[in-house]
């Protein structure tokens, strides 16, 4: 028995819900994750303007593509704009943009430029 399936014995064993998930992060605890991972981002990228004066110089833009499952992406948008998760619509194979700058409590201040988005996929998208 794997260490998913042991969890999820032990929590009916304690009366938990056969609907919840044991061993499964809070959207604080993913965001947590996501907040470490974009300070990383924005610190190389710091790092790589001030080695490169050539880029101090330069309307400086660095684009960062990041995949990921809805629920990382529903836990971070509402995290960053103060919405209720559940809220939030992730369509599979949809597309978020949000642009992220140094700064703010946080380090960074995030703006919301599009939100998730699949009307690339066409109008047979399964999310329709």
């Amino acid at each position: 028995m794997d260490r998913c399936q042991e969890a999820y014995s032990e929590h009916l064993r304690r009366g938990g819900s056969p609907d919840t998930i044991p061993l499964e992060e809070t959207d604080d605890e993913v965001f947590t994750r996501v907040r470490q991972w974009i300070k990383r981002v924005l610190d190389e990228a710091i790092d790589e303007i001030s080695a490169d004066r050539k880029l101090i110089d330069a309307a400086f833009n660095l684009s960062v593509l990041c995949v990921s499952h809805s629920g990382l992406i529903r836990a971070t948008l509402g995290h960053l704009f103060n919405i209720d998760s559940s809220e939030i619509s992730v369509p599979n194979a949809s597309i978020s943009i949000v642009e992220i700058k140094a700064g703010g409590c946080d380090g960074f201040i995030a703006k919301l430029v599009q939100p998730p988005d699949d009307s690339h996929m066409g109008p047979e998208s399964y999310s329709r």
